[in-house]
């Protein structure tokens, strides 16, 4: 075993000092959102906090629901809230206000076959023209996800509630270590990796020299952090910073049992963290960018740590990431009646990043960008239950997604639909995709004039 030696910086802090991220992925301290960046997710304790801005109907009392004014629905709607409203029926038009009424006592268990998808109404189109520059669906990479396995939710993080209706309300505790652990297992590889690879493929393209200091912003768990010292050593050193302290404290742990000795890790926000300036020839960011409080001040801490003229690769998911679903939650609102809750998921679709708002970002920083690459990748799920169900999507998306609908009743109510129609989409194609556009940046810190 080669001899430790001590890195250029020294960052040796205890976890616990921390905070805990509050997204389920890299962020910056909390602070006011930037003008050019989505606010950043909420804890999960304010989660279902949120002030629903819906048309009158919707922000009723459920026990008021019958003054609302009757909506008929149509027969697929009328027959996918039938199941969550048993005494309601399928033979004459349900209005969206009996729907809730009913929901208010538990639906007894739906008894089906296992893996028998529904059956859809009508021919489902078929499958959208592929982006520009891209041949075949079928021929892009694909990731696939499991229904079980490895990405079971372990048991102490289960909450004590009906298995159909968990993911509605399901919160991570980000502080403890098992959620950390879980995150690895089951984020890393599906999400993080297509976007590592881009990453280290731009990294390796980096001159480098011995003695290299490099620091990975929003580290997470230690990927690709670890990768990038097993890279370096023992020529170079690596320094991990995140606010998420239960993350730092698995990474620590990964880098022991690896016995690298050129990495560490810090709990800090790197906006406001104590390092010296121009201390790193090489600053990396894998999907840390869209989960940063304030980006462009992150962007800045980020330049403040690199030496004139240092590197900055940064990786990020780009606007029509999981279009299919957006689309299909979009509809089923508009479909509902409920087109003010429409137009806040078509807010989520608009804030999602581009290369004109991660360009002008980085200009603003005081980068310069030398190199952008894009590619994309499917997420490839065995139907919407799964996808809803991953923790691929609720440690990493859904709190988001499902924060559109305050009420929980009416949450199930869109969310059943939701879910019936990617399952029929499913069925219909023989697995559901999501296709996920990628963005990976090299940039230039430009030298004080």
């Amino acid at each position: 075993m080669p001899a430790e030696r001590e890195l250029f910086i020294d960052i040796d802090r205890e976890p616990e000092n921390g905070h805990p991220r509050l997204s389920g992925m890299p962020a910056a301290q909390q602070g006011s959102a930037s003008h050019l960046w989505p606010p950043p997710a909420a804890s999960p304790a304010s989660q279902d906090r949120r002030d629903v801005r819906a048309a009158p109907s919707i922000s009723r009392r459920i026990g008021d629901l019958a003054a609302l004014p009757t909506m008929p629905l149509d027969l697929d709607l009328v027959e996918s809230l039938a199941a969550l409203a048993p005494k309601s029926t399928a033979t004459r038009p349900l209005s969206l206000a009996e729907a809730l009424a009913a929901m208010q006592t538990p639906a007894p268990p739906i008894t089906s076959e296992p893996n028998t998808p529904p059956p859809a109404a009508e021919p489902l189109p078929g499958p959208p023209e592929p982006p520009a520059g891209r041949a075949n669906f079928d021929q892009i990479y694909r990731v696939r996800v499991s229904a079980a396995g490895p990405l079971a939710l372990p048991e102490e993080l289960s909450p004590q509630e009906p298995p159909d209706d968990t993911y509605l309300a399901r919160s991570y505790d980000l502080t403890r270590l098992a959620t950390a652990e879980l995150y690895e297992r089951a984020i890393v590889p599906l999400w993080s990796a297509p976007f590592g690879r881009m990453l280290l493929s731009a990294f390796q393209g980096c001159p480098r020299q011995p003695g290299w200091q490099v620091v990975d912003v929003g580290c997470g768990t230690g990927y690709p952090t670890l990768e990038v010292a097993k890279l370096l050593e023992p020529d170079g050193d690596v320094a991990g910073v995140d606010v998420w302290g239960a993350g730092i404290e698995h990474a620590q742990a990964r880098a022991r049992e690896l016995r690298l000795n050129n990495v560490a890790f810090l709990v800090a926000d790197v906006a406001s963290c104590d390092l010296p300036e121009c201390s790193f020839d090489t600053a990396i960011c894998n999907l840390g960018l869209t989960s940063f409080a304030q980006p462009d001040a992150a962007l800045k801490g980020i330049a403040r740590l690199l030496q004139p003229n240092g590197t900055l690769i940064l990786t990020t998911s780009l606007r029509g990431t999981m279009q299919e679903f957006f689309e299909t939650y979009r509809a089923v609102l508009n479909d509902l009646g409920l087109l003010d809750l429409g137009w806040d998921v078509e807010r989520l679709i608009y804030l999602q990043p581009t290369l004109e708002r991660v360009e002008a970002l980085l200009d603003m920083a005081g980068f310069t960008v030398d190199q952008t690459l894009s590619d994309h990748f499917a997420l490839e799920f065995p139907d919407g239950g799964a996808f809803l169900r991953s923790p691929l999507v609720g440690m990493r998306f859904l709190h988001r997604w499902r924060n559109v609908i305050g009420d929980l009743s009416l949450r199930r109510v869109v969310f059943n639909e939701v879910e019936r129609r990617l399952n029929a989409r499913a069925a219909a194609w023989g697995r559901l995709d999501l296709i996920v556009p990628m963005l990976c940046v090299t940039a230039r810190r430009r030298a004080q004039g």
